[in-house]
């Protein structure tokens, strides 16, 4: 390939931007504040269960008003969708239902076996639906239901969004590419989402005067489920940056690599910052535990997810500004179609993630257990 085919970058027009924006922090939301309603903020027990209950109630606030944000920010996103599809995009006339409604009727091309119309209408009607389902969670008949039914239909939602519209697309290349996108989405979901949640309760928390005694076995609870988040974006994340950077170098020499390295660094320090609650904060928490003097240990955690929080927000930004690829940009080589070699590499790193995750898990477990009581003053 020679630098007469390089594809230069096209910065995406601003409503494009703006809504794209808004579309992806709402359905990463809905994914993340419903799965930590349902696996992490579970009831407990006496003075525990009292306490994860008035956090629950608190959580179905915000998840209804995540659920709000999702529909009309699904409704937004259908028309970016149609305006994109068009040779010269009218991002306001895509608003208009009568543009919306022939986009979603148009029949499929030859040798499509569905159109993209229908697939989208599939798609952002599962998303409406699934907003709907968050927003009815206030209400005292729905409450979980409404967050798990939300939680499926999300997940369905980005689902759809992965599938081709031909059978040609299902190479076994693509197929990969497919599954890791959508592994990528729902574990950056559930991280980011369940960060921003819980850091939004704590601060209530912290201002209402005191810290109560279930955040402790809370913060223990997501850091297992953060753990797996942060392998799935790991594992899915090499490999699409494989797949849209060919050179270490097209890091810095095209708009897609510096926006993508941009990405890559704030996730970094995220998992530093998860990494330092984990092995320094959560075996802190433990041993004072028993002594009831954690409160101090359990605040500045507070503080570090806040962090992670703003860090994660940030991510979110800059994710509509990765429009192309910098393979294309730098006239390079496409990326190579998957293979046993590649397979084998993909395993191995799979593995290599996985073990360093639990190891990671299993030393702070044991750390907190050996070093015994510590003074409260030390918190």
């Amino acid at each position: 390939m020679n630098a007469s085919s390089a594809s230069p970058y096209v910065l995406p027009a601003l409503p494009r931007i703006l809504i794209t924006l808004c579309y992806d922090a709402g359905l990463l939301a809905a994914i993340g504040l419903a799965a930590t309603y349902l696996f992490v903020l579970r009831p407990g027990d006496g003075r525990d269960r009292a306490d994860s209950l008035g956090l629950r109630t608190r959580m179905r606030s915000v998840l209804s008003v995540v659920g709000g944000v999702l529909i009309i920010a699904s409704y937004a996103d259908l028309a970016v969708t149609i305006a994109r599809s068009e040779d010269h995009p009218n991002y306001l006339g895509a608003f208009s239902p009568a543009v919306m409604s022939r986009f979603v009727t148009a029949p499929a091309d030859d040798g499509d076996w569905v159109s993209a119309g229908l697939l989208a209408l599939i798609q952002y009607g599962l998303l409406v639906v699934a907003g709907a389902a968050l927003l009815a969670s206030r209400f005292r008949r729905v409450r979980g239901r409404g967050v798990a039914a939300g939680l499926v239909l999300a997940l369905f939602g980005t689902t759809v969004s992965a599938l081709p519209t031909t059978a040609d697309a299902l190479t076994g290349d693509d197929l990969v590419q497919t599954l890791l996108i959508q592994v990528h989405i729902v574990t950056a979901g559930v991280w980011v989402g369940g960060v921003f949640g819980l850091g939004l309760l704590a601060v209530r928390d912290r201002r209402s005067g005191g810290v109560a005694p279930i955040w402790s076995t809370i913060w223990s609870r997501f850091s297992h489920v953060a753990a797996v988040c942060v392998g799935g974006v790991l594992i899915s994340g090499l490999w699409l940056t494989w797949k849209h950077v060919g050179s270490p170098g097209q890091f810095l020499s095209t708009p897609y690599g510096r926006f993508l390295a941009t990405k890559i660094t704030l996730v970094l320090i995220m998992i530093v910052a998860g990494g330092y609650n984990q092995q320094v904060l959560l075996p802190r928490i433990a041993r004072l535990g028993a002594r009831g003097g954690a409160e101090v240990a359990i605040r500045h955690l507070g503080r570090v997810v806040r962090i992670e929080a703003v860090i994660g927000g940030l991510v979110i930004m800059v994710v509509p500004f990765l429009s192309g690829s910098a393979r294309k940009e730098a006239a390079g080589a496409p990326a190579s179609p998957i293979d046993g070699r590649l397979l084998a590499l993909g395993l191995l790193l799979i593995v290599l993630i996985a073990f360093g995750l639990w190891s990671a898990g299993r030393f702070a477990r044991s750390f907190a257990r050996v070093s015994g009581p510590v003074e409260e003053n030390q918190a």
